[in-house]
């Protein structure tokens, strides 16, 4: 009988590390594994898109630095790793 897991993306990482067989999550989740070659990418040419995210918060908590640092960086790594995929 095959094994599910929902709703834990990071059980499923660590499911496909331990060698239990295959899952589908989002790349940046396993960047660090793929380039070390200790996990490797299968059916490439049917990935999906990435989905699209949102940062929520309530409009009082932008004031606050480590808020702005926060959106600050997602908008940043966001915009450098568009830039780099639109490259290949």
């Amino acid at each position: 009988m095959a094994t599910r897991i929902r709703g834990d993306i990071l059980g499923l990482v660590t499911f496909a590390r331990s060698g239990a067989g295959l899952v589908q999550t989002y790349h940046f989740l396993v960047e660090r594994e793929l380039a070390a070659g200790t996990l490797v990418e299968v059916l490439r040419p049917h990935a999906g898109r990435s989905r699209a995210f949102s940062l929520i918060y309530p409009r009082e908590a932008v004031r606050r630095p480590a808020v702005r640092a926060l959106v600050d960086f997602v908008l940043a790594e966001t915009t450098r790793k568009r830039g780099r995929t639109k490259k290949k």
